[in-house]
């Protein structure tokens, strides 16, 4: 045995150890792009406080690439992050003990008034949104990102009855305070 057989065996099992961690990474590097996005528009239908939002869905992703060996074994691993984003919002709001959007009882009626383009009435159904229960609007908010019920039943730890009943609860809701609010009925309304 030669000197330099040990060193050039420590050197192979090196890089191949190299090349075993830079699999997951890249694999984590991926899912957090497509990811990221989606979690933090989910988190922004919940509050409107920008840095909140991102620092909820940062620390989502830190949990995340620490414990990616198991998560990314999950069947959908966006929903457990989800999951975890959405309690750590839940723990900035109660530590920084307040709410996170406006009263519309601050705004007289006069002032409101129906929005004119699509991103005035997103920013209308936003604010909705989150005057809702929690609860509610977290069902709401995954019914919009085009999840099905028992998606919505296993990230928000629901019964799949009591996720159907959130949604019509919810929708009610919006009715009633978009009512409130001075907004037409849009769903009486006939489409042309």
């Amino acid at each position: 045995m030669s000197w330099a057989e040990p060193a050039v065996a420590r050197a192979a099992a090196t890089d191949g150890a190299q090349r075993r961690q830079a699999e997951p990474d890249a694999m984590f590097e991926r899912f957090f792009n497509a990811s990221y996005p989606l979690v933090v528009r989910f988190l922004w239908r919940l509050c409107s406080n920008h840095d909140l939002v991102q620092d909820a869905a940062q620390e989502a992703f830190i949990t995340a690439k620490a414990k990616w060996e198991t998560v990314s074994g999950y069947d959908k691993p966006l929903i457990w992050v989800r999951k975890v984003a959405r309690f750590e919002l839940m723990r900035l709001l109660k530590q920084q003990n307040r709410q996170a959007c406006v009263s519309l009882d601050a705004v007289p009626p006069q002032l409101i008034v129906e929005p004119k383009d699509p991103r005035e009435a997103q920013q209308a159904l936003l604010y909705l949104l989150r005057r809702l229960p929690q609860r509610q609007a977290a069902v709401l908010a995954l019914v919009v990102d085009g999840c099905t019920d028992k998606e919505i039943s296993w990230e928000l730890d629901l019964t799949i009855n009591t996720v159907r009943s959130y949604k019509s609860a919810a929708r009610q809701k919006m009715q009633q305070l978009a009512a409130q609010a001075g907004y037409q009925d849009v769903a009486s309304r006939r489409r042309p």
